[in-house]
């Protein structure tokens, strides 16, 4: 069998592949809106909006952050964003809250 299907079969046994499923699942779809007070939160400052995009900056960071104005943010460009910013995942969830 290929390399893909031992992936499979170790995460229905509950293998060491199991934990990174659930290491991906801490994430969801969030809003905008959550989004944007998240990084309020991190010391993130709203800039203005360029066409369809919020741009966040941070004083001594040397990254913007730029969000869509989509009501939701799928799982990559929330993670992505987090990436840029910085953050741990586990950080920005707490800043959800």
């Amino acid at each position: 069998m290929g390399r893909g299907s031992e992936t499979v079969g170790s995460l229905r046994r509950g293998g060491q592949d199991s934990f990174a499923c659930f290491r991906m699942s801490l994430l969801e779809n969030i809003s905008r809106k959550d989004a944007v007070a998240a990084f309020q939160k991190a010391g993130w400052i709203t800039r203005g909006q360029v066409g369809s995009h919020i741009i966040l900056t941070k004083e001594g960071s040397s990254a913007n952050l730029s969000i869509s104005l989509h009501r939701e943010l799928g799982i990559g460009i929330v993670r992505a964003l987090i990436r840029h910013a910085g953050l741990l995942v586990e950080e920005f969830r707490s800043l959800l809250r």
